[in-house]
């Protein structure tokens, strides 16, 4: 499937879809394995929403910051029919985990918590340990602390 094949796209792109079918071209010119996944899913080819936009956001710069996620993520039993506000904002949030602090997103990914379903809670809890990992990881650098003793990682999850 293409992406002008899909119906939000076919009628044409109004404002609020111009966003998601930007994301997805720049997905299928950068990991089209990934862009073939993405349009496997109903909520891609039905219309699209801004929780959805913000998964796609999240999904289409993953593969560069975690390492074989992707479709770990989109085989989550959440990810499959549709997109609500705090499973597109979890992905969104995953991404900037592995984007700055690449180890905790692995270990997030890991969570059995995170692999059933997603709550409002749960995202609130990936966002948090997001910031605080976020900013040890940029205090560190600030101060010229390196090691790995001075992970944000060991901080949050223990040594592994």
């Amino acid at each position: 499937m293409e992406l002008r094949a899909l119906p939000w796209v076919s009628d044409g792109v109004d404002e609020s879809e111009r966003e998601s079918a930007e994301l997805l071209i720049a997905v299928a010119r950068w990991y089209p394995a990934v862009f073939s996944a993405l349009l496997k899913k109903p909520w891609v080819r039905d219309s699209i929403t801004q929780a959805e936009t913000d998964a796609i956001f999240g999904l289409r710069w993953m593969p560069r910051h975690i390492d074989g996620q992707v479709d770990e993520v989109l085989a989550m039993p959440w990810t499959q029919d549709e997109i609500m506000a705090a499973e597109g904002t979890a992905i969104r949030y995953l991404y900037y985990a592995g984007r700055h602090v690449r180890p905790v997103a692995n270990r997030l990914l890991e969570k059995p918590w995170l692999r059933d379903d997603i709550t409002a809670d749960e995202v609130t809890v990936i966002q948090n340990i997001y910031r605080i990992a976020g900013a040890a990881g940029r205090s560190a650098s600030r101060r010229g602390v390196g090691g790995d003793a001075a992970h944000p990682r060991h901080a949050l999850f223990g040594k592994r």
